[in-house]
């Protein structure tokens, strides 16, 4: 597949078939590719800390890719929503299929909340926010105009304040094209 153009694992361990001491599976050929990008769902649901911990000691930090995998119910109270011709059961931070709490829908958590839960998995804090910027926009390859803090690049940015556990929950701007488009009423200028 690498060789017809494969460059990206999507949702790297959900619904792969993982490595046996006799097959090396998705998972294994994920991990031993160092030409491939590999998508984490770091929402805490998916994917079990050991498994976090183990992709991200043996996958080179550049190839890393933080995704949420989040549903339009994303930021919704509990309850019971209508998705693709199914229902799904939102209860704290997962999504089921309703009526199969072990069938997960997709996640509910943001991708800053994956990059939380990355650091609070042990990732360092550089790594986590590598994963949700610049390595998407490689993998994606836009980095020519996004995914890093350069001249000549799209200046969408997000400032947060606080230390690295507190990064993630007190936004203090957001720029898209280079304009404040969010600034909290409280703020000292």
């Amino acid at each position: 597949a690498i060789k017809e153009g494969l460059t990206c694992t999507t949702h790297t361990y959900n619904s792969m078939r993982s490595y046996e001491k006799d097959k090396i599976g998705t998972v294994g050929s994920a991990l031993l590719c160092d030409e491939l990008y590999t998508e984490l769902i770091c929402d805490g649901i998916h994917v079990s800390i050991p498994a976090v911990k183990f992709l991200c000691k043996n996958k080179p930090s550049n190839k890393i890719v933080l995704i949420s995998d989040a549903l339009r119910t994303k930021g919704m109270p509990d309850g019971i929503y209508p998705f693709g011709g199914l229902e799904i059961e939102v209860h704290g931070n997962r999504a089921t299929i309703a009526g199969h709490p072990e069938t997960l829908a997709g996640s509910v958590t943001s991708l800053m909340g994956c990059m939380k839960k990355a650091v609070e998995f042990g990732i360092p804090l550089a790594d986590a926010v590598r994963a949700s910027s610049y390595n998407p926009a490689q993998a994606i390859k836009i980095d020519d105009r996004a995914g890093s803090l350069e001249i000549g690049k799209d200046a969408n940015i997000a400032i947060f304040d606080g230390n690295p556990m507190e990064v993630f929950t007190k936004t203090l701007y957001t720029i898209i094209d280079g304009e404040i488009v969010y600034e909290p009423k409280d703020i000292d200028n």
